[in-house]
This record gives C-alpha cells, sequence and structure tokens, in this order.
C-alpha cells in the first residue's frame, strides 16, 4: 500500500509540477493575445506594457518587438531604435521559416522604418516567390491576404496586389 501512495504522490507533485511550469507559459499567452487586441485596435499606450512584459521574459519574438517598436516610438521614447533593430534582426531569422506573411509584413515595414527601402522589394520577391511556388498556401484570413497585396505592392506589382486587397477587404467587411 505504500508504494502505491508513494507513486501517487510523485505523480502529483509531478503534475503540480508541470502545472506551476506551464502558468507563466499561458499568462505570456494571455498577455500577448490581450497586447495584439490593443494593439490591433491603436490603443499603444495600453499595449505597450504588457509587450514590455513579453520582452523582459525573453520569449518574444522578432513580431512582439515590432510592436514594441511602434508603441515606443507612439509614446516619444527615445529607446525605439534599438527595440525596431532588435525586431529586424529576428525577423530576419524568423522569416525563412514562416508559413505565412506576418513575419515578412513586419520586416517589410522595419526595413522601411530603417531606411532600408532597397530591401523592401527583395524581400517581398523573396516571400512572394514562395507562395507563388507552394512553399506558403494560400491565406484565407483578410489580414493575410492583406499582407500579401502589400508584399506584392512592396514590389510595384498592383496588377498581382490588387485582387488580394479586394478579398482582404471583403473579408474585413464582412466581419
Amino acid at each position: 500500500m505504500i508504494p502505491v501512495r508513494l507513486a501517487i504522490r510523485k505523480s502529483v507533485a509531478v503534475w503540480l509540477l508541470a502545472a506551476a511550469a506551464a502558468a507563466p507559459l499561458q499568462a505570456a499567452g494571455e498577455r500577448l493575445e490581450e497586447a495584439v487586441r490593443l494593439y490591433d485596435a491603436g490603443r499603444y499606450a495600453e499595449a505597450k506594457p504588457l509587450l514590455e512584459q513579453l520582452v523582459a521574459s525573453g520569449n518574444a519574438d522578432g513580431i512582439t518587438h515590432y510592436r514594441l517598436y511602434f508603441c515606443q516610438r507612439d509614446a516619444g521614447e527615445s529607446s525605439h531604435r534599438q527595440t525596431l533593430e532588435t525586431a529586424r534582426s529576428l525577423l530576419e531569422k524568423e522569416v525563412l521559416e514562416a508559413d505565412g506573411f506576418e513575419a515578412a509584413f513586419y520586416l517589410s515595414n522595419a526595413y522601411s522604418n530603417l531606411g532600408l527601402t532597397s530591401e523592401v522589394p527583395r524581400l517581398a520577391a523573396d516571400v512572394t516567390g514562395r507562395f507563388e511556388a507552394g512553399k506558403i498556401g494560400t491565406p484565407t484570413q483578410p489580414v493575410e491576404q492583406f499582407r500579401l497585396a502589400k508584399l506584392y505592392a512592396d514590389q510595384q506589382k498592383e496588377l498581382a496586389a490588387s485582387p488580394w486587397f479586394e478579398k482582404a477587404l471583403d473579408g474585413f467587411e464582412a466581419s
């Protein structure tokens, strides 16, 4: 009977440790979700402290750094340039593995904001080329359709961008 109780206690201890370890991750996920909601609504002052917490935790990706940069810039903070450089560095790695257009969208914006405008069409051509080769799936959500359209527009390919802008607009209007 004692080995069974010991096994139960060990199982409970392992479960409690796993739950404790998952709690910060869940809290971070909830903070990110709230930060993105506020950011997307243009409520940058409210999103900023949540984004700062995420970045301080060391688990933030390039997109999170870019959003923090934008909030810092909106608040007139001088640290925004360094945050943008960090975002660019992370995004350049992340865009290589991305199965969508979000990382490229933010990297394109980072290049523009850093004055690296010659990098924008090169990046856009690389990502849209991967899309056209079937390496990135067809976007079904309006925000991803918009991002793809912008990447075509970044290359001055208005004929390719136009249908994606229209699909995105239709999707945004429907929702």
